[in-house]
């Protein structure tokens, strides 16, 4: 009879404890902490350069899009989060975790659907905002000068 007990402790503490772990990988990716000192700059340029361009190239058409330039992207988030650390963070959840619920831009959704997650860390992508934030970014030729938010 003991030996049933202690199996049945072992099996719900390796529960309690997976459980556990779950809950705190899952807090760790929700997490808006932001550790400056990891961030690098031109990492995060060399991801907008090589692989967001694919989709936010600046050059394409309005017809010939697949998503919306970056600078159209900036200016949404930065007139909501004008603080760099609240920009930052709110660009990585949703990169992190794309939802209609999190989108700043649903005409865009509605036209292109939802970004699929990218595969990049969270301190990639902080690295990556951190870049567009800091970055006076390319403007389409399309965009009229009355678009201008000065």
């Amino acid at each position: 009879m003991n030996t049933k007990y202690l199996f049945c402790f072992i099996a719900l503490f390796l529960l309690g404890y997976s459980c556990s772990q779950t809950n705190k990988t899952a807090s760790n990716a929700n997490s808006s902490e932001i550790n400056y000192g990891d961030l690098n700059l031109n990492k995060g340029k060399n991801i907008v350069q090589t692989v967001c361009i694919t989709c936010h190239d600046p050059k394409a058409s309005v017809s010939d899009r697949i998503a919306p330039p970056l600078e159209i992207v900036k200016r949404n988030y930065l007139a909501t989060f004008e603080k760099e650390r609240d920009f930052i963070s709110s660009i990585t959840n949703f990169i992190m975790h794309p939802t209609e619920e999190q989108a700043r831009l649903h005409a865009d959704i509605e036209e292109n659907g939802l970004m699929d997650p990218l595969g990049y860390s969270e301190q990639e992508i902080q690295s990556v905002a951190m870049f567009i934030y800091r970055t006076n970014l390319e403007r389409p030729d399309w965009l009229s000068s009355e678009d201008d938010p000065d």
